[in-house]
Order: structure tokens, then C-alpha cells, then sequence
């Protein structure tokens, strides 16, 4: 199970520096075995959850004990405390028996895409699962250059399970939360497009002189207006049967204008830029305090809030506006997932493991991890969307009983929007709306570079750019000043080797756009 080349000796230098840091404690391993049978026919494995922001650490609940009666497996959970033990278990040949991790930057999915390391789930559900017939396009994408897939990335689904699934509303929607006592005090003004919220939120400002109109989360800065100008914040569009980055779009210049403008009229400010993505609380906490009256994030974000405010007995409450403010709006959909289970070498019941995942892969076993035991947790409306029997927007119930955490494993994009639908609601109803301007192209989502090759450091450089100039063009004290920081931006991108980053692109393009 040895790593060999590059990334062997990458990863052992990195032991000499960060050894210290290594928590994945060895002695936990030594005093319970992994895959012991604690039980009759109970199978213990260990589970290490690459993402340190994860918010459950034990397999309590519920739901985890509803799953693990189902398939013999009980999972023993260890949470990543830093982006650097993974490396060092790889590095170190201290592999747990599964691993959760994304496919984001950091090249952990080619390294255990990888026979010495990982059981390829293709190979086990020949031997083991024959059964187990994963969605071919999801195995397909998944498939790497030795012609096995390790894993089935979370998140995507192929359209033909969006069709069959016609209630789901695709995740990662933008959406905006305005107040609704002050929306009646303002006389209920129209918002049927971007020239009414912008006209809203002047009164706003003029009204309530001390509130903020409009305060956007940092991680979503942004989002719903890009969509709005039929655009996105990075990578490459279809143009002619040809790629074009998005920096050359006149509808990113549009987008930038539009911000700027904002800000130049007192409706944003520049505090709001300042706010990093760590400290998102930090940007909601406007909107619980009374301090803001529109908040941007997305879709559920009004339902969120409001539970948030009715626990703290606010007064106030926020409505999610439901209808498209523009007629140019496209989402883009061009992910192929984002995170995945890997089945290790060290496992000593590869069997049970593919077969824990056949389970977890499937309908009932997504539903389950995503919204509890049917008939006592939600039940199935004739029309094909749960009905849940507790408020889903509760995260304090749904963390005591292990719901949708364990469920993201392994669900579908499509099973994690049946979740979202509530008819009736503004949030499906948006939802919904967007869906019918959604743009699904998974293709583009596989033209990603080789972790640290010459087009990868160029696309992250130009990405590292973007984020520090652009602050430049939302906070100019001028359209002209706002358009000319935009020229000198992609000025900067080309000198990167944007040129360069292109003619790549265009190039894997042309190699796979035959097969969607």
C-alpha cells in the first residue's frame, strides 16, 4: 500500500514538519479494534471525516442506529481537526478503514483513487454486490485513468433522475430574506426585477437611516446577482461550441457595475467585503439583530432565520422573495459532486463496506440518512416529495437524532431537493422558479487541472488575483473607476497565463464533449 514519485516524497517531507500535529490518536486504534464485532453481526469501522467543520462526531442517534440495523455496520467517527492530517495518514500508512473527503484542491481524491491504497467499488461489487448498480454517468465521471471508480462523489445527479424526481429543487440556490414588517411600513413596493429591490432598498435607506439594506453572506457574496446577470463567479461558459472564461463576459462587467453602484449609493458597504468566509455568523448576526433589511444567501435562508428569531422571541420576520428579479437569470450547475467515501486497504471486511455503501446508495438509504425513518419521521405525498412529522429547519433535532448529516454520505443531488420542497412555501416556490433556468452541464466540472501542474498553479493564481482585485471594482467611488478596475483585472489574468489556461481547456473540452 505504498505511494511512490512526487507526491510520496511530498507528503513525507510534510511528516517532518507537521508530525506533531498528527492527532489521529494510534493508541484509540490499539484499544478497540477496528471491524471488531462488538455485537452478533455488528461490524465496526472506523470513519474519517476529512472536513473539520463537521457537526457530528459520534455515530449517536437514532438514525445512526437505524442504518447500522440495517447493515450490520456501526461506524466509529473522527472528525478532522486540521486540513493536514489526512496527508500525514496517507504519508504514514496509518489509514482508517474509510475515508469521507472532497474532490476541492487538495488532490486527496487522485491519491486514493489508487489500487495501493483503495479498494476501486467496482471491482468489490463485481465480487461482492453485484446487485449494486450505480448511476452509469455518476460511475462514469467518477471513472479515473486506470478505468476504476473508488468512490461516487455526493451531490450530482444525472438528468434523467432529475426528471424522474420533477419536486427536487437543486441545492446551492441563491436567494434574498427581506424583512417583512418593513416591507408593509414601506407600503409592500414591487420587486419585480433588479430595478425595484434596488429602488427598495433606497427607501429603505431613507426611512431607517441606522439599518444597512442590504448585508450578503461572505461565502455567498454576490451569488444571487451574478445569477441574476445570467453569469458565474468563475471558470468557463459555452460559447459557440468553443470555452470562454467568465472574466470576458460583458454580463461579469454587468454584474460588477451593478454592485458597485450599491455601494457607491449607500446600500452595501464596504464592511460587508471585509467579513472572510470563516466568520459568516459574523454577517447573519444584521440580520437576527434588527440591523439589516435584506440578507443574500441562499434559498432557505429566510426559513432559517426565522426559526432562529422565533427561539429568541424577536418581533420581526423575514419573507424570502420568491420570483426571479431578472429575465437574463441563469444558475449554473456544472459540479460533478463533492464528496466521497473511500473504501481503504486497511479494512478488514471490504464486503461489508461495499455493501454498507450499496445500502447508503440507495433510495431508502439516502432517505433514511436525509430525513429519518419513514412513517414515523416523514411519509411519502403522492407526488413524490416527503412530508416531515418535525420542523426540518431545527438543526438542534436533527443533530440529537442523527438526521441528514450520516445521510450526505452518500445522497444524490436530487434526493437532498426532494428534502427542500414544501409546498406552498416561498422557498419552493423560488426554488422551483430558478430550477426552470438552472443550466446543467457536468462536463465542465471535469475539466479540472492536475493538483499542482503549471495549469493548475495558474488557474489558483488567477483565482488568488480575482478575490483581491475585485474589491477594487465593488469599491470604486466611480462607474468609470469600477470599469477600468475591471480591464486592469483581466489585464493581471492574462498575464497569469489566462491565454495559456484557455487553450488547455478547450482542449479537454474537445475530448469529452461527445460523451454529454
Amino acid at each position: 500500500m505504498k505511494l511512490t514519485g512526487h507526491g510520496k516524497k511530498w507528503l513525507l517531507g510534510m511528516v517532518i514538519f507537521l508530525l506533531a500535529g498528527f492527532l489521529f490518536a494510534k493508541g484509540d486504534k490499539e484499544s478497540s479494534t477496528a471491524s471488531s464485532e462488538k455485537d452478533e453481526g455488528i461490524t465496526e469501522m472506523e470513519l474519517f471525516v476529512n472536513h473539520s467543520w463537521w457537526t457530528l462526531k459520534n455515530w449517536n442517534g437514532t438514525i445512526p442506529e437505524e442504518i447500522t440495523n440495517e447493515t450490520g455496520v456501526r461506524l466509529n467517527i473522527h472528525v478532522a481537526t486540521d486540513s493536514n492530517q489526512l496527508p500525514l495518514m496517507i504519508a504514514s500508512d496509518e489509514l482508517p478503514e474509510l475515508i469521507y473527503t472532497s474532490n476541492e484542491g487538495s488532490g486527496f481524491y487522485k491519491m486514493l483513487s489508487n489500487s495501493n491504497v483503495c479498494y476501486p467499488w467496482n471491482e468489490l461489487i463485481e465480487k461482492y454486490a453485484v446487485d449494486f448498480k450505480p448511476d452509469p454517468m455518476l460511475a462514469k465521471i467518477n471513472t479515473v485513468k486506470d478505468g476504476n471508480f473508488y468512490t461516487i462523489l455526493n451531490n450530482l445527479s444525472s438528468q434523467n433522475e432529475w426528471n424522474a424526481k420533477p419536486k427536487a429543487i437543486p441545492a446551492g440556490m441563491p436567494g434574498i430574506a427581506i424583512r417583512t414588517d418593513l416591507m408593509e411600513e414601506l407600503g409592500n413596493p414591487p420587486l419585480q426585477n433588479l430595478v425595484d429591490f434596488e429602488n427598495t432598498l433606497m427607501m429603505v435607506k431613507k426611512n431607517y437611516p441606522d439599518m444597512i439594506p442590504l448585508i450578503m453572506e461572505p461565502n455567498w457574496l454576490g451569488a444571487y446577482f451574478r445569477a441574476a446577470f445570467g453569469t458565474q463567479e468563475t471558470g468557463f461558459e459555452i460559447k459557440d461550441d468553443k470555452l470562454i472564461h467568465v472574466l470576458y463576459e460583458q454580463e461579469q462587467l454587468d454584474y460588477y457595475l451593478f454592485l458597485n453602484r450599491l455601494y457607491r449609493n449607500g446600500l452595501i458597504t464596504a464592511e460587508n467585503f471585509a467579513i472572510k468566509g470563516g466568520d459568516s455568523a459574523r454577517a447573519e448576526e444584521f440580520a437576527l439583530n434588527g440591523k439589516a433589511f435584506a440578507y443574500q444567501h441562499e434559498i432557505t435562508i429566510a426559513d432559517r432565520l426565522n426559526t432562529k428569531l422565533e427561539r429568541s422571541d424577536k418581533n420581526f420576520r423575514f419573507n424570502l422573495i420568491s420570483n426571479l428579479l431578472s429575465e437574463n437569470f441563469e444558475f449554473y450547475q456544472n459540479e460533478i459532486g463533492w464528496s466521497g467515501v473511500f473504501i481503504t486497504k486497511e479494512n478488514k471486511n471490504p464486503e461489508k463496506a461495499i455493501n454498507f455503501v450499496k445500502y447508503m446508495s440507495s433510495d431508502k438509504g439516502q432517505m433514511t440518512g436525509l430525513w429519518g425513518i419513514e412513517g414515523r419521521d416523514w411519509s411519502m405525498h403522492e407526488e413524490g416529495y416527503p412530508i416531515f412529522n418535525y420542523n426540518s429547519q431545527d438543526t438542534d433535532f436533527l443533530d440529537h437524532e442523527g438526521i441528514f448529516w450520516w445521510g450526505l454520505l452518500f445522497s444524490t443531488a436530487a434526493n437532498e431537493g426532494l428534502g427542500k420542497f414544501v409546498p406552498g412555501t416561498e422557498m419552493t416556490e423560488a426554488g422551483l422558479e430558478m430550477k426552470k433556468v438552472a443550466v446543467f452541464r457536468p462536463e465542465l466540472g471535469l475539466i479540472k487541472p492536475e493538483p499542482e501542474s503549471d495549469i493548475d498553479i495558474i488557474s489558483k493564481k488567477i483565482k488568488d488575483m480575482v478575490e483581491i482585485e475585485e474589491i477594487n471594482i465593488y469599491l470604486a467611488e466611480s462607474e468609470a473607476e469600477a470599469e477600468e478596475a475591471y480591464y486592469r483585472m483581466i489585464g493581471l489574468a492574462e498575464r497569469i497565463g489566462l491565454e495559456k489556461y484557455s487553450v488547455w481547456a478547450n482542449e479537454q473540452y474537445g475530448m469529452i464533449k461527445d460523451s454529454f
